[in-house]
């Protein structure tokens, strides 16, 4: 993944103005991380995901044994895909939609090739994951 830092509104202003594709990169690079969260939106409404437990003071709780984070996992959200149909088809469902249009100044991620095949081996270890949730779950194995 490339990553151009872009610190100011000019600067960003003058790489649009100065380098030829930069907008068209822009706009491709911000289209191609909003499906990824969609994605991963999906997955979570769907699927479900594991989140980290915490303690009182929002840190990490880390097993004393294994060393490793523990989690809790969240199940799928029917609210979730509610709100998601209302955005896609608010005909149908309702006509709550927000859309929000933003330039501004921060760091620019351009995926490369690779991103999306790597961000398809996480969608597929997360629905492994939750399948195994979910069968734990069934079983009383919770």
């Amino acid at each position: 993944m490339s990553i151009a830092g872009i610190k100011s509104r000019t600067t960003l202003k003058n790489a649009r103005e100065k380098i030829a594709g930069f907008e068209q990169a822009e706009i491709d690079a911000l289209d191609c991380a909003a499906d990824m969260i969609e994605l991963l939106v999906h997955a979570r409404a769907t699927l479900g995901h594991r989140v980290p437990v915490v303690d009182q003071n929002g840190n990490a709780v880390v097993d004393p044994k294994s060393g490793e984070t523990e989690t809790t996992f969240i199940p799928p959200s029917d609210k979730f895909l509610m709100a998601r149909l209302k955005a896609l088809k608010p005909q149908r469902y309702g006509t709550e939609r927000h859309e929000v249009q933003a330039r501004g100044t921060g760091v620019l991620l351009i995926p490369e090739v690779e991103s999306k095949e790597v961000f398809e081996q996480l969608l597929t270890k997360l629905k492994t994951e939750a399948q195994e949730e979910e069968a734990a779950f069934r079983s009383g194995d919770w």
